[in-house]
């Protein structure tokens, strides 16, 4: 549960979330070096009051506060398998996984002009703004090995990541504050 209330702006904001969050998650033995998780979980997250209150210049480029700032809230889901080996004294294994987000009111750092002309540090910066509903769809392919070369221990672990991340409202336009 949050509240912030605002002394230099008229601002008085509560979440919306008032219960806990929920996360679950299995990982099944399929065999001696094989194993298949799953796991699904909410997520929430709420302005920081940095993202809300500061108002700075770092080198001619403005950071604007943004109050009417929402907090965000969203799930996310992941389905694996990971596959050990062994090739003499070398361990070795390869980890894939599918996964899916969902946000509801995502907050992101924009660059734009922020403020009003009015304003000391009206200008060029960033702020943090909702952006509306978004899905990210990805996959993630790790490998990991580890042994010796003579007395010297090598541990190798190398990974790729492809996400596809998607507007839900990409046709509404966007305000900012």
């Amino acid at each position: 549960f949050f509240t912030i209330k605002s002394l230099t702006y008229n601002l008085t904001q509560q979440s919306d979330l008032n219960r806990p969050l929920f996360r679950i998650g299995a990982i099944l033995k399929v065999s001696e070096a094989t194993f298949i998780r799953a796991s699904w979980g909410e997520g929430y997250r709420y302005p920081s009051l940095a993202e809300l209150f500061v108002n700075s210049n770092i080198g001619g480029i403005g950071l604007f506060p943004n109050p009417k700032l929402e907090a965000e809230t969203g799930w996310y889901a992941e389905l694996g398998i990971k596959q050990g080996m062994k090739f003499g004294d070398w361990g070795a294994y390869i980890d894939g996984a599918f996964f899916a987000n969902r946000y509801n009111n995502m907050m992101e750092f924009n660059f734009g002009q922020y403020g009003l002309p009015s304003d000391e540090l009206y200008g060029l910066g960033f702020s943090s703004q909702n952006v509306g509903d978004t899905r990210i769809l990805g996959m993630e392919l790790s490998f990991g090995s580890s042994g010796k070369i003579g007395k010297f221990p090598l541990n190798i672990l190398a990974g790729y990541t492809y996400i596809s991340p998607i507007s839900l409202d990409w046709d509404k336009e966007l305000e900012v504050y």
